[in-house]
């Protein structure tokens, strides 16, 4: 018995050994074949993904580093140079191996002894700063640099556009008109430009206090949530895997259950108490700063955009008596603020608007 169970596993073994390195030996002729260097790059992020989920975790991390900064610089000057439909639809395709660093990262999360960080932790939170509302920024940036371009031809063109969309001009009409903008800029030294789109996890860092936390929440191709946070100081993102947001539809039911609660809603409240403990775990809040000592800066992905995660009940003790539990929120123990992307904090104190979330009391239990 023991020598067919050694030779079914070596016989796995060895299918799995030739698949990895057949892939390989096609990675590496279409490095050699293809003229488009995309091709070749999304195939070492599918390598670092397919390595990744064998646990063969230096072998990921190697050809991740290789790809994924090339990548998203391609990302970049792609984006810079597409009119606004093909925008969408080269971030279709985009989207899908820029996730595939979400789904590496997430299966590293899993293991304690990459939990606190490292290249993947670094550019997982770097492509959560290139993803989150991509297109919509992309599009408000085209103009704005437009508009402070100071060129008088290409601001005329795009007052035209403008006024062509809102009397219901086709798609091909205005895409015309983008490619002649681009032409435009082109032409007077003023190539258009994404700089936000450079911006990594340490420009994000570089704009905090000596205690404040950042937060990118995201959700895998799969549907897996987790959490990448950054500190001062620290040589990495940290992250954590929520893993039990991804098997249950709590977060569907969790505004409903906040407007529900009332003192007597006892049930309520252990039912928000379990949300708490899976968006809110320990392993992220031991490092959230008090609240007169530092703030704490999340964005939110998936149905978590959706749902008032910084409102949910947490146990404290009542300031009077020590013996009896109360629920309070989130917001009420910590300077919480809800961003669209941490990336806001780059922003000056006067373009950034923080206004502090009112604290919710929730009754008492027993």
């Amino acid at each position: 018995m023991g020598t067919d169970i050694e030779t079914a596993y070596a016989q796995e073994f060895g299918r799995e050994y030739a698949k990895m390195k057949y892939q390989e030996q096609s990675s590496q002729l279409k490095k050699e074949y293809f003229q488009d260097n995309t091709i070749y790059l999304k195939s070492l992020l599918d390598l670092s993904q397919s390595y990744a989920e064998r646990q063969r975790y230096v072998r990921s991390q190697n050809y991740h580093s290789q790809a994924y900064s090339a990548y998203a610089r391609l990302i970049e000057q792609e984006l810079c140079s597409l009119c606004e439909s093909e925008r969408r639809i080269y971030w279709n395709t985009a989207a899908q191996y820029i996730y595939k660093t979400l789904d590496v990262a997430n299966i590293y999360s899993k293991q304690s002894i990459f939990h606190l960080g490292n290249r993947i932790t670094s550019d997982a939170y770097n492509a959560v700063l290139l993803s989150k509302g991509i297109l919509l920024n992309t599009t408000r940036n085209f103009e704005d640099y437009i508009l402070n371009s100071n060129d008088s031809i290409a601001i005329n063109y795009l007052s035209e556009r403008k006024s062509l969309y809102v009397n219901g001009a086709n798609q091909q009409t205005l895409d015309s008109l983008d490619y002649v903008i681009l032409d435009v800029l082109n032409a007077n030294g003023q190539a258009f430009k994404l700089p936000h789109l450079s911006l990594t996890w340490k420009d994000v860092c570089n704009h905090l206090e000596e205690q404040d936390i950042a937060i990118e929440f995201y959700r895998t191709l799969k549907g897996e949530y987790g959490a990448i946070f950054i500190k001062k100081g620290w040589r990495y993102p940290r992250i954590i895997s929520l893993k039990d947001l991804s098997t249950t539809d709590e977060l569907w039911s969790c505004n409903k259950l906040l407007q529900e609660a009332t003192i007597d809603s006892v049930k309520i409240h252990k039912e928000l108490r379990q949300i708490t403990r899976d968006v809110w775990p320990y392993e992220l809040t031991k490092y959230f700063p008090k609240k007169d000592e530092g703030n704490v800066y999340f964005s939110a992905d998936g149905d978590l955009l959706i749902t008032s995660i910084e409102y949910l009940p947490i146990c404290s003790y009542h300031a009077k008596s020590k013996d009896k539990k109360y629920l309070t929120s989130m917001s009420d123990v910590y300077n919480v603020y809800r961003l669209s992307s941490t990336r806001e904090l780059l922003k000056s104190s006067a373009q950034l608007s923080l206004d502090p979330i009112k604290a919710t009391i929730y009754g008492g239990l027993s």
